[in-house]
């Protein structure tokens, strides 16, 4: 049986999520980049 679902997206046609936008890299650099200039070690 071969019945579709409907609104459900196709798993191949979708693109991964990378987990962060445009912003929120830009708001981690800006932290790492204070963090770094106050000496503090994240590793």
């Amino acid at each position: 049986m071969t019945d579709m679902m409907s609104g459900v997206e196709n798993a191949e046609d979708s693109e991964p999520a990378t987990g962060l936008d445009g912003l929120d890299e830009q708001l981690v650099a800006q932290l790492l980049s204070r963090a770094k200039a106050s000496g503090l070690k994240l590793t």
